[in-house]
C-alpha cells in the first residue's frame, strides 16, 4: 500500500488489486471504499496500483462521491450511479471522450484501434529487420 493523497478526512491509497481478488474478495475492482467493501477503513479509498495513473483522478472523483453517498444512507445502487455520472463529467471535462468520438458526433471504431496497432507492430518489426540486417552486416566486415 501507498498512500497518495489526502481529501480531508479520508486517505487514498494505491493497493495490490490483483492480492486482494486473490486472497480477500474476488469482487474488487479498479476501485472501492469501505461502504461498499467493509474490509476497506471507513475513512480510506483504495485504488488498484495496476490503474493507470492518468485514470486514478478520475476514480477518485467517482470514489468521493459514492463514500459521501454512502455514508449519508444511501444504497450502493444510488451512490454508483451518482459515482459513475461524476466521473463521466469528470472524463469529459478532461477531453478524453471528446477526442476518441469526435466531439461526441460519433462512438469509436474498434477496427480502426485494432488496425493502428497492427500497423505500429509491422513498423516496429520492419524497423527492427533494418536495424538486425545493418547489425549483421558491420559484424561480418
Amino acid at each position: 500500500m501507498k498512500e497518495i493523497t489526502q481529501r480531508g478526512k479520508i486517505t487514498v491509497w494505491t493497493v495490490d488489486g490483483a492480492y486482494i481478488r486473490g486472497r480477500m474478495d474476488e469482487e474488487f475492482t479498479n476501485f472501492g471504499q469501505h461502504y461498499r467493501y467493509p474490509y476497506i477503513p471507513e475513512n480510506e479509498l483504495w485504488i488498484d496500483v495496476e490503474a493507470d495513473p492518468d485514470e486514478q483522478h478520475f476514480f477518485l472523483d467517482h470514489l468521493l462521491v459514492e463514500h459521501r453517498l454512502m455514508a449519508a444512507g444511501k444504497p450502493y445502487a444510488e451512490a454508483l450511479e451518482a459515482g459513475d455520472k461524476a466521473e463521466r463529467a469528470e472524463r469529459r471535462r478532461a477531453g478524453d471522450v471528446a477526442r476518441l468520438t469526435k466531439k461526441g458526433t460519433m462512438l469509436p471504431d474498434g477496427h480502426d484501434v485494432h488496425r493502428q496497432l497492427w500497423k505500429d507492430l509491422e513498423n516496429g518489426v520492419a524497423r527492427l529487420d533494418r536495424e538486425t540486417a545493418a547489425w549483421s552486416a558491420a559484424s561480418s566486415t
